[in-house]
């Protein structure tokens, strides 16, 4: 027999499972939208995504003239004439032509964004699936709750025709042993259920980084059998997130070996400046003025872009490698899920069907246990495996919600 000391440790944890009260319960799509809104990595990664989108706009800059202001002292020496002091001009410069370097960066920086993008997406539907979990979790542990609570009930009914046999001598004091392990059974799964909802919670409110109530949750239930196979539309690997983000990899690496080569071509540059451009102590008129189309060839940088070029070159090929092993990898983690939600879909309308008939079993078993005809084993084993039939049909409805958010993202 259980303690009574585990009897009062468990009423807190029982009474705030089935606490209830009478305000709105909250949708699924309310609770995902305030998830959204307070995750914290959720928020982070939005920081993550607007710095990126910054850096690609100051790609930008690149394709637009440059100005400068430009003052100091200088002195120009030459065999005929040595000119010395204060020099004062604007400078501005535009860029014909850098070996496509702006084109590769701006590029390369877009590349950035969308895998910030994907990154963001991944992590969302990460967030989905631990709310589908949790709230699969919270639902099943109401209904099995309210399971035992029937189970405990008819167990009892059952323990007093059981005395009553007892008492007319038509059975020994087993049958009366027999229904009271049952109901100390009955009480420790409550128990578990009751901390196992604790547990629930816990997590929830850690996933939404503020406290949940309970009795906003009490409407909830799972999605209907129908509607999970409706809305099942048909899948494809090759969308898949982790696809999309290793291909996006590979074509940043292919840019990054663009941006190294093109360190290697000659550079063009119109250039223009005003004012005092001869250094000079006497005057103070600021009316020089000079334009130049400049060519810019590398000659030897200490052999930095030809090692950076040799990295990048070999960061593509691992990155087309990483590419080939993602496909392969989603791909067989996609004909998993489908076989096993496939799979759980036949075991759902299985055990939908044993329900009913352990249900009609029960009810001949007490029949004849009334009549005397079964004894007490009989009528305490047909009782379990009707209300196990049902406990089981919770347990694969969970895990079809989970299997179902997770093959959302092959769509």
């Amino acid at each position: 027999m259980i303690s009574k000391n585990v009897f009062k440790t468990a009423i807190p944890l029982l009474f705030t499972f089935a606490s209830a009260s009478n305000s709105l319960a909250a949708t699924r799509e309310e609770l995902e939208s305030k998830l959204y809104k307070n995750n914290l990595q959720l928020k982070s990664l939005e920081s993550e995504l607007d710095s990126q989108n910054n850096l690609k706009n100051s790609e930008y800059a690149s394709y637009l003239p440059s100005l400068n202001a430009v003052g100091g002292w200088a002195r120009n020496k030459t065999d005929e004439d040595n000119e010395k002091g204060q020099v004062g001009y604007l400078e501005g410069s535009f860029n014909l032509f850098s070996g496509l370097k702006d084109y590769s960066q701006l590029k390369l920086e877009k590349q950035k964004l969308a895998v910030a993008q994907i990154n963001y997406d991944l992590k969302k539907q990460e967030t989905r699936e631990e709310l589908t979990e949790i709230l699969t979790s919270m639902i099943s542990l109401h209904q099995l709750e309210k399971i035992l609570d029937e189970e405990f009930k008819i167990t009892q009914k059952q323990k007093i025709m059981a005395a009553k046999k007892v008492s007319a001598g038509l059975t020994s004091n087993v049958d009366n042993l027999e229904f009271e392990l049952r109901e100390s059974e009955i009480q420790i799964q409550r128990r578990n259920n009751a901390q196992l909802h604790v547990e629930a919670h816990e997590k929830l409110n850690a996933l939404f980084n503020e406290e949940i109530k309970d009795e906003d949750l009490n409407d909830l239930e799972f999605l209907n059998f129908e509607t999970i196979k409706k809305n099942l539309t048909a899948q494809n690997f090759k969308n898949h997130p982790e696809i999309r983000k290793a291909l996006v990899e590979e074509e940043i690496a292919q840019s990054e070996k663009q941006a190294a080569t093109s360190d290697f071509l000659p550079k063009l540059d119109l250039t223009y400046a005003f004012g005092r451009l001869t250094p000079s102590e006497d005057k103070t008129d600021y009316n020089e003025s000079q334009v130049a189309v400049l060519v810019t060839i590398p000659l030897f940088s200490g052999l930095d872009t030809y090692w950076k070029r040799k990295a990048a070159v070999a960061n593509s090929a691992a990155k087309e490698l990483n590419n080939s092993q993602t496909k392969l990898d989603i791909k067989a983690r996609f004909e998993r899920l489908k076989a096993k939600f496939s799979e759980l879909l036949d075991l759902y309308q299985i055990y939908e069907k044993k329900v009913v008939s352990a249900e009609k079993y029960y009810n001949l078993t007490l029949s004849e246990y009334k009549r005397g005809v079964k004894n007490s084993p009989d009528i305490v084993g047909a009782t379990e495996r009707y209300f196990d039939s049902k406990k089981k049909s919770i347990e694969i409805q969970k895990e079809l919600e989970l299997l179902y958010v997770q093959l959302g993202q092959f769509n």
